[in-house]
């Protein structure tokens, strides 16, 4: 297996057979790839271990404010049982796509129909599922990876233009105010140069930049992927942050650029092709990202 920006046009379609339920362990035999298949299951089992849906609440200075002419429990109630029925339809392998779309939609009104839910992880989440509700081909493919870009990019210019990340106030009050790391302060005593915010602010910026240009490109997209995940596990590690379900939905998703290999026998179905040159760090994201959670894994 190559990473890659296309996927096997034979593996565009996989038809699933009228009737038919898979294991929720099978990637195979649906509209969906194999591997953007095993990221959709993966998604919603994150979304119920970290309980998103039982924090939907009702509308409250919502962001779309027709919104807030909802009812209010039946409304939350409706929405956590589309989000089980998408679920079940996307770890049953019966009509994922479908199953995609109805949870991402319940996701997205559930999020801005109230002020206090909404949080960036969720949106991101309930974007990949839609893309992939949508897949209808390469094209499909090629946008649901742009959607990495885009965030990368974004986020790298809202920071740019915001003067406390460029000055380094904002690290400076996050370590040392919020969460108060006498550490903090003794390193940036003890380096020479700039303080150490403005350093970390603009290794923030520079780090998103060139993440959303390398995962765009065929060439640069598997150590792009690898600087990824070292780059979002280091809060997990120095400050014991995932910020929510970010983390571990950002390190499965990022198998959606990894290309499925297709069976030779029939009989057998496709499944991920094991790629050696694959770094163990994206490995161990996946087999541990449902592990990480606040509060559950103590990191020191």
């Amino acid at each position: 297996m190559v990473l890659a920006l296309s996927d096997p046009p034979a593996l565009h379609a996989h038809p699933a057979p009228r009737g038919r339920w898979h294991a929720p362990w099978r990637v195979d035999g649906t509209a969906l790839p194999p591997h953007q298949l095993a990221v959709a299951k993966g998604l919603v089992l994150l979304l119920w271990f970290f309980g998103e849906a039982g924090r939907l609440r009702a509308p409250f200075v919502a962001i779309l404010p027709p919104l807030e002419w909802l009812p209010g429990d039946a409304t939350v109630w409706t929405l956590r049982a589309l989000i089980a029925i998408g679920s079940v339809l996307v770890l049953g392998g019966r009509a994922p796509r479908f199953g995609c779309g109805i949870v991402s939609g319940a996701l997205f009104v559930g999020i801005t129909m109230n002020a206090l839910v909404y949080r960036n992880s969720l949106f991101f989440v309930a974007a990949v599922l839609l893309l992939m509700a949508t897949h209808v081909g390469a094209i499909s493919t090629w946008l649901l990876r742009l959607q990495f870009s885009v965030m990368y990019a974004a986020a790298a210019l809202n920071k740019v233009l915001i003067a406390d990340w460029r000055d380094g106030t904002y690290f400076e009050h996050w370590q040392t105010v919020v969460l108060d790391n006498t550490w903090w302060a003794d390193l940036d005593a003890s380096l020479p140069g700039p303080p150490l915010g403005v350093l970390a602010g603009w290794a923030v910026i520079v780090t998103e930049f060139g993440l959303a240009a390398a995962l765009m490109h065929r060439r640069t997209v598997h150590g792009a992927l690898v600087v990824a995940l070292l780059f979002h596990t280091l809060p997990v590690l120095t400050d014991r942050l995932t910020f929510g379900i970010f983390y571990s939905a950002l390190a499965l998703s990022f198998f959606v650029f990894l290309e499925p290999e297709e069976a030779t026998d029939a009989s057998r179905p496709a499944r991920i092709a094991h790629d050696p040159r694959l770094p163990w760090a994206l490995t161990a994201a996946y087999v541990t990202a449902a592990l990480i959670k606040d509060g559950l894994v103590a990191l020191t």
